[in-house]
């Protein structure tokens, strides 16, 4: 029987060259191909460079949100109307709920509840509770709504 030798390194060089060729093949063969939307070669004309700067010189990117009545680059300010007013804010501070209309919903919210009327007391709770924002016709409200749920 003949043994053997050097097996293991014939096989890495065999291996090692087979790689390269194959990197060199890929290599080749992506630099040929063509590189897609991209115009090689392709020359424009001079009159339709200086048609395409001017048609640039006046071009606004943001012409699409912009409205007329704001500062222009070229026109100056233009006549601008003046700003919406706004609603004055509702006090729904605690001194305010403590006397008045809050008060008086929270009381026929009760009434409603021990007369046992509890959906009519439920409406006058949550009308309470998208009204107030804080205060403690809010916290009440809201234990009388939880007293009256089920189960």
């Amino acid at each position: 029987m003949k043994k053997q030798a050097g097996g293991t390194f014939l096989g890495v060089t065999i291996g090692l060259l087979v790689g390269l060729a194959a990197a060199l093949l890929v290599a080749m063969y992506v630099t040929k191909t063509p590189i897609p939307l991209v115009d090689r070669g392709v020359q424009g004309k001079p009159d339709q460079d200086a048609l395409e700067q001017e048609r640039n010189k006046s071009w606004n990117p943001n012409a699409g949100w912009s409205s007329p009545t704001l500062p222009s680059a070229v026109g100056g300010l233009d006549s601008a109307p003046p700003p919406p007013t706004l609603p004055a804010p509702v006090d729904t501070s605690a001194s305010n709920m403590n006397g008045g209309v809050g008060n008086a919903v929270f009381k026929q919210a009760m009434v409603d509840s021990l007369s046992g009327e509890h959906e009519a007391s439920v409406q006058g709770c949550l009308e309470l509770l998208r009204g107030f924002q804080s205060g403690n016709l809010r916290t009440e409200a809201t234990a009388l709504l939880i007293q009256q749920l089920p189960g």
